[in-house]
């Protein structure tokens, strides 16, 4: 097979993967230009249109739907060979593109990437914060970091390291004119800050625990916001009691421009996990960096 006949397979299978022609060229480092020229020579070559396009979509043909279920096993045995020699070299390289949560990436992309980048200068990150699950094969993402509830029965979940509980904060002016509560059921009469993501239903209770006690609150009084820094920054400015990671507010409660409520009651945070395809490959370098982030 000459150099040129791979390369139009392999810009075949990445656009009809990714469906895009544009992902695909980013996903080699070539033009798009590039790309659609290397599938008119495959096309051409064949005698046979695999792909319909327009400029707003593309779709198979029959025959580029059977070229591509027979193409793409192949082609991620290639591409696994090649990956494979990296484990000879003496510095770890490649590309590693995951896709996170907000609370993800600061829970655990932040306090990971400056020690990561320093051990492998070779492998390139690129990380990107979205709240809203992208599919990560049709977008290139080699994994995700996601709650535990929105992970695919055919993805593998990897457990992150726990790192820390949601508190109880408020703003001292919040308290002066409130009053301090004193314990778990003072909370129903305070505005409370309640962090839920859209689309996630409308819980109207906080389950708290004390490590040995458990007790459960009904927030009449709420303001809801689907971001724990924005909770922050209401509590901030005595919107209300907020209950967020602790990580988030150690700096405000440091200042003085938050307080504690209730120390010793926290809630626990929602569980996140390392998750990727079963089927997808597993390069050196995302072999490295997932094994990084699930031991720090």
């Amino acid at each position: 097979m000459r150099g040129s006949d791979f390369m139009e397979l392999r810009a075949f299978e990445l656009v009809a993967r990714r469906m895009s022609f544009s992902k695909a060229a980013e996903d080699l480092g070539i033009s798009k230009s590039a790309i659609s020229q290397n599938i008119q020579n495959l096309e051409q070559r064949l005698g046979v249109r695999l792909l319909n396009r327009t400029t707003r979509s593309v779709a198979l043909t029959d025959a580029g739907y059977e070229l591509l279920m027979k193409l793409s096993p192949a082609m991620l045995e290639l591409v696994s060979a090649v990956d494979n020699l990296e484990k000879f070299r003496d510095t770890p390289a490649g590309n590693v593109k995951i896709v996170t949560c907000r609370l993800g990436a600061h829970l655990y992309v932040e306090r990971i990437i400056g020690k990561f980048t320093e051990k492998y200068p070779e492998i390139t990150l690129e990380i990107s914060t979205n709240d809203e699950a992208p599919d990560l094969i049709s977008h290139g993402f080699d994994a995700g970091i996601r709650e535990e509830g929105l992970i695919d029965m055919d993805f593998i979940a990897l457990k992150l390291p726990d790192v820390c509980g949601l508190c109880l904060v408020a703003a001292p002016q919040y308290i002066s004119q409130n009053g301090l509560p004193r314990v778990v059921s003072d909370l129903e009469s305070h505005r409370c800050i309640n962090v839920r993501r859209f689309g996630h239903g409308n819980p109207k209770t906080w389950e708290l625990s004390d490590g040995s006690l458990s007790e459960a609150v009904n927030l009449a009084k709420m303001l809801v916001v689907n971001d724990h820094e924005l909770a922050v920054s209401a509590a901030i400015q005595g919107a209300g009691v907020a209950l967020v990671p602790e990580t988030y507010v150690s700096g405000y409660l440091e200042q003085g421009e938050l307080v504690k409520v209730l120390p010793g009651w926290q809630a626990r945070l929602p569980s996140l996990r390392l998750c990727y395809p079963k089927l997808k490959h597993k390069t050196v370098a995302f072999s490295i960096f997932s094994d990084f982030i699930c031991s720090q």
